[in-house]
């Protein structure tokens, strides 16, 4: 049995066994609701004991006087499985958390966010995105924009046109509309369906999951398969407990039934999916920004970033800024590098102060590698004060 946690524990033939209970339930409680303020000086450092952490949930990182002026590492003094924990940066810096001696990648907390992680013997590990304390859902919901009409005794997979929701991408609504796919990251998902019939008392009513194309077999996923009602609409409707899955599985609804003819499966009819657990690589921002001031010279390397961690620039730069305070006259490249190689370029058009990045692949980068900003070989005489942010994951 494991003792994780160092809690009192009963002796044998033990006297006021109620007191070593108590302190016993105090001290996990403290492991599992306690906050822990960590102040911070201008150190930009601090150390949690194993006993400290062993009885609080949330560190509260707070600043100190005088306050930090950098990025604040947060160091656990001993490898231990303490489970999971939060951490709340209540500072004005970034904070990274960490484990004496750790290899991987370490965990990032923004100014004002908060963060699960877990220390499991060896490292401190990120289990959700950094934010303000809330999970991030994904999932979606879509039903039908009309009624389906399904054939007499003919397997029909049901097309959901419409998005109630789409939290993370999971559906495409015209091409292959009956479709829920898996995105990248998920590993375990529930869905659930609800189909509704027009009224009609012969015969029998299928529904069932095709995974991939392919009548799903497995993980309780089995065909529902009732005799129609009586009177009134025959209802079907399924969930299943959470199943194993991988990126670009795709499921389908697919029913049937033999009335004798042609029969409506009504708009009201729906199909869900959720994410219930998701892989522990979790990308957190790392952005790059920049200025140079004034008109540069010809071919001149106005930045050269030196990394200190690995991270990556999506493809095309996404969500990256460019902004020349003094327009150029003609259109305006400028060179992005990996360690002196070209990756893309940041392009102003004429007249322009607002950038477009053009031909940049996704790009990772390790500690030691640099980031090269180079300027036009014959450079624009009016092109000036250049802002750059360029924004990567990590």
């Amino acid at each position: 049995m494991s003792d994780n946690l160092s809690l009192t524990q009963l002796s044998t033939s033990q006297a006021n066994k109620e007191t070593t209970i108590n302190d016993k339930d105090g001290e996990l409680d403290a492991a599992i609701t306690e906050v822990l303020a960590v102040l911070v000086d201008n150190t930009n450092a601090a150390t949690v004991t194993q006993a400290q952490l062993q009885r609080a949930f949330i560190l509260d990182i707070t600043e100190d006087s005088p306050a930090p002026t950098a990025a604040i590492t947060i160091t656990i003094d001993t490898a231990f499985e303490r489970g999971c924990f939060g951490v709340r940066n209540s500072t004005a810096q970034d904070v990274t958390v960490e484990i004496t001696s750790q290899t991987g990648d370490v965990p990032q907390v923004e100014a004002g966010d908060t963060l699960l992680v877990m220390l499991d013997g060896t490292e401190v590990v990120a289990l959700s995105a950094a934010g303000p304390g809330i999970p991030e859902f994904s999932g979606a919901i879509v039903s039908m924009a009309a009624a389906q009409s399904i054939p007499d005794s003919t397997n029909t997979v049901l097309d959901f046109d419409t998005e109630i929701y789409d939290l993370g991408g999971w559906h495409e609504s015209v091409t292959n509309p009956s479709r829920l796919t898996v995105p990248a990251g998920v590993t375990k998902i529930i869905i659930e369906t609800w189909v509704k019939y027009t009224a009609n008392a012969t015969g029998r009513r299928l529904l069932n999951y095709l995974k991939n194309g392919v009548a799903a077999a497995g993980d309780g996923m089995n065909s529902f398969n009732f005799d129609a009602a009586s009177s009134g609409v025959t209802t079907l409707s399924s969930t299943f407990a959470p199943i194993d899955v991988v990126e670009g599985d795709y499921f389908e609804v697919n029913t049937f039934q033999n009335s004798g003819g042609a029969l409506d499966v009504s708009e009201d009819s729906f199909f869900s999916i959720r994410a219930v657990s998701s892989e522990l690589t979790v990308s957190q921002p790392y952005d790059i920004g920049v200025f140079v001031p004034g008109v540069p010279t010809a071919s001149q390397k106005i930045v050269n970033f030196v990394c200190v961690r690995s991270f990556t620039l999506p493809a095309d730069l996404a969500a990256s800024q460019a902004f020349l305070a003094t327009a150029a006259t003609a259109q305006t490249d400028f060179d992005i590098q990996k360690n002196e190689v070209s990756i893309g370029t940041i392009r102003f058009a004429a007249a322009g102060t607002v950038a477009t990045f053009v031909g940049v692949s996704s790009t990772a980068f390790a500690a030691g590698d640099r980031v090269n900003i180079v300027a036009p070989g014959t450079p624009d005489t009016t092109a000036a004060d250049l802002s750059v942010t360029l924004r990567g994951t990590r």
